[in-house]
């Protein structure tokens, strides 16, 4: 039986957490979704497969831990991934490392998001003669994408070694234990035709289809190869040792994209920087989707968006997606490089303004100012003041001097939510969201897939608090 398939008997039921099943059913679009809160954990773990055992004796299985625990290396040691980062190479006496530790799926998708906003640089090439400028990256964020998930699919949870990323600026590795199995020659990878005839973690695979981060059996490495030759880099390189007891793939940096000007000189000096696109960017705050900065700029036609604000913003590398190998995911979402942040902090300086949304934002960030020792990340709580402020600003327009019908049932609006407090305005905020998130038009749109990132009652409560003390309408 593969390993993550077995029942895991030092573990209870109690140790799944409900919250994280019911956010991987919202993510995958399941029909079990809407059915999840009242089912107990024994009923929907059995549903789900994670769970089993005679009735007086249920164990959670190891996948149901590996994706639906908070703390999975509690139980399988060094269930994580370390991305090493040497400015002067291996040898040298500096390094800056960052782990990442928690459900398998969550690590993998923040890992992705780190290593590209941190360390992947897109060049720009523009010839004299030539309509379109020549684009590579010196690492494509598709063959990054897929060794991760290789490794955390193929990897053993048994052995006390992390999955290790090591960067310089000549090569990006992948480095995870134990290697492939035997029935695998080394030479097949070369050739895209690995075919694995044993699988320790069938499950995982399947888990990780389901949220889009792999599409199949063996299609891994032949998406490496292809990312790679796409971008015009050197071929990966995949290695393990006669014993098979590591496996490690190498990406070489393009040969290129030290020599060539980055891609945020050539754009500047192109003019592509917009007023449409200052807009966006100072809109743009944590992770959100197309629907939620469309909304956000009071934008009702999708193509003139996506064709006049977002496209450009992309080719400029102001901003970028957080599933960058998949475009049209459900699940796309797009934050801030560090260029655009940097606009984001000319373009307020300049007093230009989208909406006059500068005090807008200079507040939201003082909110994430106020409450950064408290445990959860910028991005999550820039995420919740989205929604959280969406809400505050329906409900001034709602009233007069405005008196505007805004679409939100009142049994989930904003005066809903603020008289709540604790356990009950954490079930209600989560509530809200769920059922928000199945409205027809744009406000469906605004709340596909939104889900609590603030589990502390008090810290929700605080948050609801600061955002009801401002009036947000004359703001903007």
């Amino acid at each position: 039986m593969p390993f993550d398939d077995r029942y895991r008997q030092t573990a209870s039921l109690d140790d799944l957490s409900h919250r994280l099943i019911q956010e991987f059913l919202r993510d995958i679009g399941s029909d079990l979704a809407s059915e999840a809160v009242g089912l107990s954990i024994e009923s929907l773990g059995q549903r789900m497969n994670i769970v089993g055992g005679p009735p007086e004796a249920m164990f959670p299985k190891n996948v149901g831990l590996l994706f639906f625990n908070d703390r999975p290396h509690d139980f399988f040691p060094a269930t994580q991934i370390d991305v090493v980062w040497f400015p002067d190479g291996p040898g040298g006496d500096h390094f800056e490392e960052k782990e990442f530790r928690g459900p398998l799926s969550i690590i993998l998708s923040e890992a992705i998001s780190y290593i590209g906003r941190n360390y992947l640089k897109e060049t720009v090439v523009k010839h004299p003669h030539r309509p379109e400028a020549e684009r590579f990256w010196n690492f494509p964020i598709g063959a990054i994408e897929e060794a991760l998930v290789n490794a955390i699919y193929h990897r053993s949870y048994e052995e006390r070694e992390p999955v290790e990323v090591r960067i310089t600026s000549e090569e990006l590795v992948v480095l995870s234990f134990p290697g492939a199995d035997r029935s695998i020659r080394m030479e097949d990878f070369k050739n895209g035709q690995a075919v694995s005839r044993r699988y320790r973690n069938r499950r995982i695979g399947e888990f990780l289809k389901e949220l889009e981060l792999a599409e199949g059996r063996s299609t891994g490495v032949p998406k490496i190869l292809r990312a790679m030759q796409q971008n015009g880099s050197p071929e990966p390189v995949f290695e393990s040792d006669e014993d098979r007891t590591w496996f490690l793939v190498r990406l070489s940096v393009h040969e290129r994209a030290a020599n060539e000007a980055s891609g945020q000189d050539t754009l500047q000096d192109t003019g592509q920087v917009t007023d449409h696109v200052k807009q966006l960017v100072a809109v743009l705050t944590g992770k959100m989707s197309r629907a939620q900065i469309q909304a956000a700029l009071q934008l009702k036609d999708r193509n003139h968006f996506t064709t006049v604000y977002l496209k450009p913003a992309l080719e400029a590398g102001l901003i970028e997606m957080t599933l960058p190998g998949k475009p049209t995911s459900r699940n796309q979402r797009y934050w801030r490089t560090a260029a655009g942040d940097a606009l984001a902090r000319q373009t307020m300086g300049e007093g230009f303004v989208c909406m006059n949304t500068a005090p807008i934002v200079s507040k939201v960030w003082s909110f994430c100012t106020t409450l950064r020792d408290d445990g959860v990340s910028y991005g999550d709580y820039l995420e919740q003041l989205t929604y959280l402020i969406f809400l505050k600003m329906a409900d001034e327009y709602a009233k007069p001097p405005y008196s505007r019908e805004v679409g939100i049932p009142a049994e989930f609006n904003w005066q809903s939510l603020k008289s709540k407090k604790g356990a009950e305005l954490e079930g209600h905020y989560v509530t809200l969201l769920r059922e928000l998130g199945t409205r027809a038009g744009m406000l469906g749109q605004i709340f596909t897939k939104a889900q609590n990132k603030v589990q502390d009652p008090a810290k929700l409560f605080r948050l609801v608090d600061m955002v009801d003390d401002t009036e947000w309408v004359t703001m903007g």
